[in-house]
């Protein structure tokens, strides 16, 4: 693995926020910091499914071979030197250990638990990938692959499933002690999964805190028993506003526009969100077939972070990552004050003089 050490210009960006009510936070102008890279690692040609998690010590990514659909796929815990300590490889199977749908990758003491969304499972190894049991999850949900968090606490599991409930949460068993209904009634519209995509997180007193990463610019927080202690709609005054809508293209109904984020999570009374990736989802003809394509973001230079109060979700500060192309996929995880972001394939309308490799992973600091 090749390691570089890359020096960013810093540039001066303005941005804050003030509350206009007790339910909306408006991002303004105010003071931003920067990010600069210190070192990058690349996966060499392996293709980056997600990086996941950490415990404040480690944190996981998730590779594959190139190819279609491949039989493994290994975990790797790295850490913050980004050095590899330990790897896990993943057969796909229905068996004890094996997985089928990889919804999420978590890091818990010394174990590792793998959210299955086809085996509604949760797969735990030791760090040294050796499996050591499954938790079946019942009741009847569908999540993302790769992109839906579990929490973890005391009190039990939660996942933020697609559908058909907003937020359910287990007990140590696999037995559903409590859920956030769903406030669609129906997916006639073909929106009802778009509406529902989110990220979740938790902080040490059990709380979970939830934003939606597609089709709204809203987090909200709830209690270890699932009640709803405050949740904030965002307006961000500063760049173009984020969201999905749909269109039918081909037989199906596709999300086009811009994701909201890809990253969301908790640390030291704070909630980062990473921003400004994914590109510009559009939709087009090709001949007599419609079809999805992506482009850099209008009105954005590159990726960032939003800094948000886990108290009562004021706004705090942004963080520009200039290293971060909006129209790459990337995903973020910090340790102490270090940012370890992951840079996966994207989408292009036509090719870029930028030779910079994707599936690659930076670790990167605050600029002083």
């Amino acid at each position: 693995m090749g390691k570089t050490i890359i020096a960013v210009l810093s540039c001066a960006v303005i941005l804050a926020a003030c509350s206009s009510g007790s339910d909306t936070v408006v991002i303004k102008k105010a003071e931003t910091v920067q990010l600069k890279e210190v070192e990058s690692v690349s996966m060499e040609g392996k293709y980056m499914l997600a990086m996941a998690d950490t415990d404040g010590t480690y944190f996981i990514d998730a590779l594959t071979p190139t190819g279609p659909n491949p039989d493994t796929g290994v975990i790797e815990i790295r850490d913050s030197s980004m050095d590899v300590v330990s790897t896990l490889t993943l057969h796909r199977g229905k068996g004890p250990g094996e997985v089928l749908f990889p919804a999420f990758v978590k890091l818990l003491g010394d174990e590792i638990y793998i959210l299955d969304g086809s085996k509604r499972s949760i797969e735990i190894f030791d760090y040294r990938g050796n499996y050591k049991d499954t938790i079946l999850l019942n009741g009847s949900f569908s999540i993302f692959k790769w992109i839906t968090p579990l929490v973890k606490s005391e009190e039990g599991i939660a996942v933020a499933p697609v559908l058909p409930d907003l937020l359910v949460r287990f007990n140590n068993e696999g037995e559903v002690i409590g859920s956030v209904p769903s406030w669609l009634k129906d997916n006639t519209d073909g929106r009802m999964w778009q509406e529902h995509a989110c990220r979740i997180t938790g902080d040490p007193d059990g709380n979970i805190y939830l934003s939606f990463n597609e089709d709204k610019f809203e987090i909200r927080k709830y209690d270890p028993a699932l009640n709803l202690i405050w949740s904030k709609k965002i307006i961000d005054e500063t760049t173009p506003e984020p969201g999905m809508t749909m269109v039918v293209i081909g037989d199906a109904k596709q999300p086009v526009g811009t994701f909201v984020h890809s990253s969301f999570f908790y640390d030291d009374g704070k909630l980062y969100m990473l921003r400004g990736i994914g590109g510009e989802i559009k939709d087009r003809m090709n001949g007599r077939q419609r079809e999805r394509y992506s482009q850099p973001i209008s009105g954005l230079e590159s990726a960032f972070i939003d800094v948000f109060s886990a108290d009562n979700g004021d706004f705090i500060r942004r963080i520009k990552a200039p290293f971060v192309r909006t129209d790459r996929w990337a995903e973020m995880v910090k340790i102490g004050d270090a940012f370890f972001i992951n840079i996966s394939q994207g989408q292009k309308e036509e090719e870029s003089k930028d030779t910079r490799p994707d599936n690659i992973i930076i670790k990167a600091v605050v600029e002083r």
